[in-house]
């Protein structure tokens, strides 16, 4: 636990921001627009992954949030993989228990 805190705490901007995204987008009531850009300088309506998964019918839009359709929510943990950063995916590689 130790060595996961030391890596949340060191983590680059990009990390912290696909952690806000996994662990607000897969909450009920989705992702707050608002905070989104307030913590990041950006609006989530500019990620592309977030039209593509529009277009697929698993996440909708509405002015101050995203959320999961009933259909995204089937596919959550194919979802959730996706924001996951490179440097994240090689760490949960090498990891051993």
């Amino acid at each position: 636990l130790v060595g996961s805190e030391m890596c949340i705490r060191d983590s680059s901007q990009e990390e912290r921001r696909q952690r806000f995204i996994i662990k607000n987008l897969m909450y009920y009531m989705g992702l707050d627009k608002a905070e989104y850009e307030r913590r990041f300088g950006e609006s989530p309506d500019d990620i592309p992954l977030f039209r593509q998964l529009a277009e697929r019918q698993w996440i909708e839009s509405t002015d101050d949030r995203i959320c999961l359709t009933s259909e995204g929510i089937g596919y959550s943990d194919y979802i959730g993989q996706l924001f996951i950063t490179p440097e994240i995916r090689g760490l949960m590689e090498t990891y051993s228990y």
